[in-house]
């Protein structure tokens, strides 16, 4: 009954998804007639925004490809490899859908092998691990948000519903602090319509009990965020709001003081980014600003002890709505749209950080 339910929901949204395609296309600025159609793309020059100045030297890594084109993908690292799933796949019209794909990449060697599949196709979920295993937390299915929280262990090959958030939403930031599990910010939805009101809402699953509490809201509502847990907090960076689809705020959550932190703001805001924990620093990648109709191939290094950025070598490829995983002090970058709005590629790239 309930999956009935589902499809019904699931099939709805696409219809009313379908209807607003003109309003979409307005709003976005997309040149396609029908703007949830995944054409293949290749960016113009302009629509590839870096920052003033040259780039430090060193370069990223051209890692082997996914098996199949993404984006809005989710990957976390597990004993040494990168598990990396779901996002935006097509159907036999050319339409968005979410996918459930699931793959594992070994660095050691250099390929990728098919893990199965999520419990339900997604994209705009959040991947994280905790004690060997791979959370996969919330996200949109077929344009509905979800609250499932998924257990996976690669050990076992077998899922679990370890939870179920009180507020379903996408493009959010997660992170396990301890036996507690953060998630914050996110949206409902944003297609058909991609002014909807963000969620600035912080909830918190403590494994010990099985129950779910209400954080402080965070400073900025927001969704298509980078968010990873540092030294102990949770970092929400970057992302989207109706009034600005870059944005350059940086704030952290301290669950030791139940507060939190603006911190020094991204140099260059972006939506669709991607952010990692490595060896004490946060590294931002990507993004872009698909109002504006940009993306970009620049990543960052945040120092949390000085409070301050330093630019790392541009992508190859210039991207947003990737995934990001760090195996020891290396950086995976892996899909996303190397265009404004809607595309894919199969695109890896590795970084090693010093």
């Amino acid at each position: 009954m309930a999956l009935a339910a589902f499809a019904l929901l699931a099939l709805f949204a696409v219809l009313v998804a379908a209807a607003a395609s003109d309003d979409v296309r307005r709003r976005l600025g997309f040149e396609s007639a029908d703007p949830l159609v995944l054409d293949p793309c290749t960016p113009e020059p302009g629509d590839v925004r870096q920052p003033a100045g040259d780039p430090p030297p060193g370069g990223w890594r051209t890692e082997p490809p996914l098996p199949a084109a993404r984006d809005e993908l989710r990957a976390a690292a597990i004993d040494g490899r990168v598990l990396v799933g779901g996002g935006h796949d097509r159907d036999d019209d050319g339409r968005l859908e979410s996918a459930a794909a699931l793959y594992m990449f070994d660095p050691a060697a250099g390929r990728f092998a098919r893990s199965g599949e999520l419990p339900m196709a997604l994209d705009h979920t959040e991947a994280v691990e905790h004690r060997g295993d791979l959370y996969v937390v919330g996200g949109f299915s077929n344009y509905v948000a979800r609250g499932e929280v998924w257990r996976y262990s690669p050990r076992g090959g077998r899922w679990t519903m370890a939870a179920r958030l009180p507020l379903p939403r996408g493009g959010h930031g997660a992170g396990w602090i301890g036996e507690r599990l953060y998630v914050a910010v996110g949206a409902p939805p944003t297609l058909p319509d991609p002014d909807v009101k963000p969620y600035a809402s912080l909830q918190v699953y403590d494994a010990g009990t099985g129950r779910w509490s209400d954080g402080p809201d965070a400073l900025t509502a927001r969704h298509h965020v980078g968010g990873t847990v540092l030294g102990g907090s949770l970092y929400i960076v970057g992302g989207r709001n109706p009034a600005d689809f870059s944005l350059a705020a940086l704030e952290r959550f301290d669950p030791d003081r139940g507060s939190w932190e603006e911190l020094a703001p991204l140099p260059q805001g972006a939506g669709g980014l991607a952010a990692v924990a490595v060896d004490g620093k946060l590294v931002v990648a990507g993004g872009g600003d698909d109002r504006e109709r940009w993306v970009t191939p620049a990543a960052w290094s945040y120092d949390p002890a000085a409070d301050r950025w330093e630019r790392l070598p541009d992508l190859r490829t210039a991207r947003h709505g990737h995934a990001i995983a760090a195996v020891g002090r290396r950086v995976y970058v892996l899909g996303g749209s190397p265009c404004p709005g809607f595309g894919r590629t199969r695109s890896v790239e590795s970084l090693e950080i010093r």
